[in-house]
C-alpha cells in the first residue's frame, strides 16, 4: 500500500472511532457590528491520557464601533464532555497580570452545558481597546489505546457564538511520541526536541464550530499507560528527629496495557526518598528504582498480570528527611510545607491525606482547614479530602503543629509511670470482678484461618513460578534450582493438609460458602490441569520433541492460563479476608 493510501485508510479509522465532538461558547454584548475576536488555542496531550486545552481570546470593538459591553464568558461543552472534564479555571488579563476568575457550571439557553463566568464588573471597551480572556481545561478519557496505537480527540476551534476572525492552533503530542495520522489534515508539523508539534491557522471562521481534531499517533519513547485512580490514600508520619515515613494506597482501573513483570507501573516519588518499597496484600512487590528529571521513578511490578479494565490494589512506602518538608518556627511550633501529591499523570477521583503528628505533638492550623481526630493518649492526626484532584490544581498544604524534643528523652519516665498506675488500676478492678473475655465466634477463627493458609499457599505459589522462570533463563544453577523447590514445596505440603482439614470444617459448619469453596476448587483444577501441561512441555522440550521457540510461545499461554485462575482465586479470597478483619 503507497503512503497516500495508509494516510487515507488511517483518516477513515479515525473519522469511525470517534462520532463526538466538544466546543466552546463565548457571549459578548454589544451594539452594531459583531466584536473581533482573535483567539490562540494550544492543545497538550501528555503522558497518561490527560489533554489540557488552553485557549487565550483577544475580544475588541468592530470598526467605527466607539463602545462594547462584555458581561460575562461562556464555554459550552456538549455531552459527555461536561462529565469529562475534570479541572477548569478562567482568568481576565489585568494590568499585565491573570487575575482568576469565578466560574460555575450551569446550562445556557440552548440547553448547551459548560463554564458560566460573570465577569465582576461589566468591561467597557472603548475604539483600540482589547479584553484578553483565558480558560484553561483538563480532560480525561479523551485518550485511548486500540492494539499498539493511541487516539486523541478535541475541537479544532473554539465553539462561540460569534464569528472568529482569526485563530491560531497549536498542538503538542508527548516527549517522543510518534505522529502516524491525523484529522482534518490542514496542518503543518514539525519536530523541537522530540516533541511533535501541530500547527494551523485561519481566519474567519463562522459561529458554533463542531470540528473535532483526530490524532492517532505511537507511544514510541513516552508512556502508554493510562489508568483511572479511584482511590488515592497518603499517611505522613512525621517521626522527630530525623524522619517523615510516607505510604500512598492506590486504588487503579488500569485503562491501558496490561502490567505485568516486564512492563511495571512507574510511580514517581520524591528526589530524597529512601528506604522505597511496595506491597500488597500478600506481601511485598518486586520494585527497582532510577533516578530521572528531578525524582525517583519506582517500577512496581505486579504479583500476577493486572489486564485492561482490571483494578491494582497496592501501597508504596518511603521514608523522607524531616529537614526537607519541616521547619522549626516561634514559640515551639513547626511548619509542615509539603503538598497532598506530585509528580503523577492521572485524575484522583478521591484523594485522601492523613498527617500524624509526633507522640506528645498538638495541632495548630492548617491551610487548608483539615478535621484533627485523636488517635492515642498523646497522639493526633489531622484528615484532608479531595475529589478530582489533578496536575493543575493547587494540592500544597501547610500544617503547623506544635511539639517539644524533650518528649523523646522523658517520654519512658512517663510511660513507666502510666503503666504503674494502670496496673494498680488493674489490681483494683480485678479484685472487685473477674472481666468477662471478648469471644470470638468459632466459625470467625475458622474462616479466618482458611484465609490466611490459602495466601500462604498463594504467596507460595507465586514463589514457585518465579523459581520456574528463574531455571528457565539460566539466571540460578540446577542444584539451587532443587534445592530451593524442595523447600517451597515441603511448605507446600503443609499448608495443603491444613487447608483439608479446614475446609471439611467450613462446608459443615457454614454450608453457605459452599459455591464460594466450590469456585476455589474449580479454579484449582484449572491450574493443576495447566501445570500438567508444562511438565509434559519440558519433558518434549528435553527429549528435542519441540523447538525452544514454539516451547516458549507454548509455555506463555499455560502460564496465562495458571494465571488467570490464580487471580479468580485471590478475588475469592479477598473478599473472604474482607469478612473476618
Amino acid at each position: 500500500m503507497s503512503k497516500a493510501g495508509r494516510t487515507s485508510g488511517y483518516s477513515l479509522i479515525l473519522l469511525l472511532f470517534f462520532a463526538l465532538f466538544m466546543g466552546s461558547v463565548v457571549q459578548v454584548r454589544g451594539e452594531g457590528a459583531s466584536p473581533i475576536v482573535e483567539v490562540h488555542r494550544e492543545v497538550e496531550v501528555i503522558e497518561g491520557g490527560l489533554v489540557v486545552i488552553n485557549d487565550t481570546f483577544e475580544v475588541s470593538p468592530p470598526p467605527n464601533v466607539t463602545s462594547l459591553e462584555v458581561r460575562e464568558f461562556f464555554m459550552g461543552l456538549p455531552p459527555p464532555f461536561p462529565g469529562y472534564t475534570d479541572y477548569h479555571a478562567f482568568y481576565r488579563l489585568y494590568n499585565g497580570t491573570w487575575i482568576s476568575l469565578a466560574s460555575t457550571l450551569s446550562e445556557s439557553e440552548e440547553g448547551v452545558r459548560g463554564f458560566r463566568v460573570i465577569l465582576p464588573t461589566p468591561v467597557t471597551l472603548g475604539e483600540g481597546e482589547t479584553l484578553v480572556l483565558r480558560g484553561i481545561l483538563l480532560l480525561s478519557r479523551v485518550v485511548r489505546i486500540y492494539e499498539q496505537q493511541m487516539y486523541a480527540y478535541f475541537p479544532l476551534y473554539p465553539s462561540l457564538p460569534l464569528n472568529i476572525s482569526t485563530c491560531e492552533v497549536e498542538i503538542r503530542l508527548p516527549r517522543g511520541a510518534i505522529l502516524i495520522a491525523v484529522d482534518p489534515a490542514v496542518f503543518s508539523n514539525s519536530t523541537q526536541n522530540l516533541v511533535y508539534v501541530l500547527r494551523h491557522s485561519r481566519t474567519s471562521i463562522p459561529p458554533l464550530q463542531k470540528t473535532v481534531v483526530n490524532l492517532l499517533y505511537q507511544a514510541g519513547a513516552s508512556s502508554n499507560t493510562i489508568v483511572e485512580c479511584e482511590h488515592l490514600k497518603r499517611v505522613m508520619e512525621v517521626k522527630p528527629p530525623s524522619r517523615v515515613e510516607i505510604r500512598d494506597t492506590y486504588t487503579l482501573l488500569n485503562l491501558g496495557p496490561t502490567f505485568h513483570y516486564y512492563n511495571p507501573l512507574i510511580v514517581k516519588i520524591h528526589l530524597n526518598s529512601s528506604n522505597a518499597r511496595a506491597r500488597d496484600d500478600l506481601g511485598l512487590l518486586s520494585t527497582n528504582s532510577l533516578t530521572k528529571e528531578g525524582c525517583i521513578e519506582l517500577h512496581v511490578r505486579p504479583r500476577i498480570p493486572i489486564r485492561t479494565g482490571e483494578r491494582w490494589i497496592f501501597t508504596v512506602e518511603y521514608s523522607l528527611p524531616l529537614e526537607r518538608c519541616v521547619e522549626k518556627g516561634g514559640g515551639g511550633n513547626f511548619l509542615l510545607n509539603y503538598v497532598f501529591l506530585s509528580n503523577f499523570s492521572f485524575t484522583i477521583r478521591h484523594l485522601e491525606v492523613e498527617v500524624d503528628l509526633p507522640e506528645g505533638g498538638g495541632y495548630v492550623t492548617s491551610t487548608p482547614t483539615g478535621e484533627v481526630s485523636k488517635t492515642g493518649p498523646f497522639r493526633y492526626a489531622v484528615h484532608y479530602a479531595m475529589e478530582n484532584a489533578t496536575i493543575l490544581d493547587d494540592l500544597g498544604f501547610q500544617l503547623a503543629y506544635r511539639y517539644n524534643p524533650l518528649w523523646m528523652t522523658f517520654r519512658p519516665t512517663l510511660w513507666a509511670s502510666i503503666l504503674v498506675l494502670v496496673a494498680i488500676v488493674a489490681q483494683q478492678a480485678l479484685r472487685l470482678r473477674r472481666p468477662e473475655e471478648r469471644k470470638i465466634p468459632e466459625d470467625r477463627l475458622l474462616l479466618r484461618e482458611f484465609v490466611e493458609l490459602y495466601e500462604e499457599k498463594l504467596a507460595l505459589s507465586v514463589e514457585l513460578e518465579r523459581l520456574e522462570e528463574e531455571i528457565d533463563s539460566r539466571r540460578i544453577s540446577r542444584s539451587e534450582y532443587n534445592k530451593r523447590r524442595r523447600v517451597i514445596e515441603s511448605r507446600s505440603s503443609r499448608v495443603e493438609r491444613r487447608l483439608r482439614g479446614v475446609k471439611g470444617k467450613i462446608r459443615q459448619t457454614m454450608p453457605q460458602l459452599e459455591e464460594v469453596l466450590r469456585e476455589i476448587e474449580v479454579a484449582e483444577v484449572e491450574i493443576a490441569s495447566e501445570q500438567g501441561n508444562l511438565r509434559e512441555l519440558q519433558a518434549r522440550l528435553r527429549a528435542r520433541r519441540i523447538s525452544r521457540g514454539a516451547y516458549r510461545h507454548l509455555r506463555r499461554e499455560y502460564l496465562r492460563r495458571i494465571r488467570r485462575a490464580r487471580s479468580r482465586i485471590e478475588r475469592t479470597v479477598l473478599s473472604l479476608r474482607e469478612r473476618v478483619s
